[in-house]
């Protein structure tokens, strides 16, 4: 894996790794030095912290830029639901959409 020249791009040390994912040095060492590999929500994690790629962390690609998925119009509305809310004063039961 590329993690050793990223944290070290970026000025970052093992310890530092460690502790802001929550795992212990002896792990991001072994990551680093290919005696272990990282899980998937690892490897999602890191790529989240170091602002990459999957594809770059996993040496698949040399573009680091994460790019995020636009969404399409239709999917403005999929992502909203609906809820009941009664209203105590008038005794009605009203249909909300929440975003």
């Amino acid at each position: 894996m590329i993690l050793n020249e990223i944290r070290k791009s970026r000025s970052i040390t093992q310890l530092k790794l460690a502790i802001d994912l929550n795992i212990s040095q002896n792990t991001i060492s072994r990551y680093e030095t290919g005696k272990r590999e990282a899980d998937y929500a690892t490897l999602i994690r890191l790529a989240d912290y170091f602002n990459v790629s999957l594809d770059y962390l996993l040496e698949r690609t040399d573009d680091p830029t994460f790019y995020k998925a636009r969404p399409k119009k239709d999917a403005l509305y999929r992502g909203r639901y609906r809820k009941n809310v009664f209203c105590r004063k008038a005794r009605h039961v009203f249909l909300f959409v929440i975003s």
